[in-house]
């Protein structure tokens, strides 16, 4: 089982988010393989980097300044 092309592009999404995104995109890339659960959590997770991204204003200061209380309004427990 080998790690496809799409699914490497959702592992480098998740890591470049950090914290345990990166952990679990991490572990999933070091074991070589990619199961269908996994692949289903992969999925999910840049699903909810993207609704996150969407709320945030734009133009504003937010790009790189979040705090935990607002990435946990938007449902990110990271």
């Amino acid at each position: 089982m080998n790690i496809t092309d799409e699914q490497q592009v959702l592992i480098d999404r998740c890591k470049r988010a950090g914290f345990g995104w990166r952990k679990f995109a991490e572990s999933v890339e070091r074991g070589g393989g990619c199961s269908p659960k996994q692949h289903a959590a992969l999925i999910g997770m840049v699903q909810r980097l993207d609704t996150f991204q969407m709320r945030l204003p734009s133009g504003g200061g937010y790009k790189n300044n979040i705090n935990d209380c607002e990435i946990m309004s938007f449902g990110l427990h990271i």
